[in-house]
């Protein structure tokens, strides 16, 4: 009895360093805590709750494609910009919530950009990340597009030559603030639309094709 339980203590602690060791290797935040882990997508497949027959609007959950095309080959999720679109490629994720944390992996393969956005149910645009071959920028959005409202820009960072083919993206969102960690570079934000409630997350390729992989969000816990 006593051989059993000392082997199940050493399995135990091998467990708790194995989920320690993960923890610490995800990339630090700079806003908050990771809280329950509310979607996991390695994009090695088409996600299971892919949707092809109902309006964005409509859906409580799942994926939805807009416009361009989309690939789920060689391990990766690969969007392309087609020019009879008018407009660039375009996968929506329905997810409404407060605050979270994002975490995914991006090439940009022929791509000039590539953007990360944050929307609302009506719907329109509240915040994004745009990533280039040479940086990136976080901003606040043009909310009304046609009214007073204008984007505000968090910042603009160039990555370090050569930049890495595969970036890590890590994208806070907490209350008015948003946070961005790419390839060592930090931007913050602060503004009252980013505490709008969101309705859905979306990627847009423009021009070109990017891939991504290992989608991870969280809930966003107070540090």
């Amino acid at each position: 009895m006593r051989g059993h339980l000392h082997t199940f203590a050493i399995l135990l602690t091998a467990l708790f360093s194995s989920v320690v060791y993960a923890d610490d290797s995800l990339p630090n935040t700079q806003l908050a805590r990771r809280g329950k882990l509310l979607i996991s997508e390695d994009f090695a497949m088409a996600p299971a709750d892919l949707v092809t027959d109902k309006p964005l609007l409509k859906m409580k959950s799942g994926w939805r494609m807009w416009s361009g095309k989309w690939e789920f080959v060689d391990g990766v999720m690969k969007g392309t910009q087609l020019a009879s679109d008018g407009r660039g490629a375009v996968a929506a994720c329905v997810l409404p919530f407060q605050n979270g944390i994002f975490q995914f992996e991006v090439r940009l393969d022929d791509c000039k950009q590539v953007h990360f956005r944050m929307q609302d149910s009506i719907p329109e645009h509240i915040c994004r990340v745009i990533i280039t071959k040479e940086g990136f920028t976080a901003q606040k959005d043009d909310h009304d597009h046609k009214g007073p409202d204008q984007p505000v820009p968090f910042g603009h960072l160039s990555f370090a030559s050569p930049p890495e083919p595969w970036k890590t993206v890590l994208v806070e969102i907490v209350d008015s603030k948003m946070a961005v960690s790419l390839q060592g570079l930090k931007i913050q934000g602060n503004h009252p639309l980013i505490s709008t409630p969101k309705a859905f997350f979306d990627f847009v390729v423009s021009g070109g094709s990017v891939s991504f992989r290992n989608l991870r969000v969280w809930e966003a816990l107070p540090k």
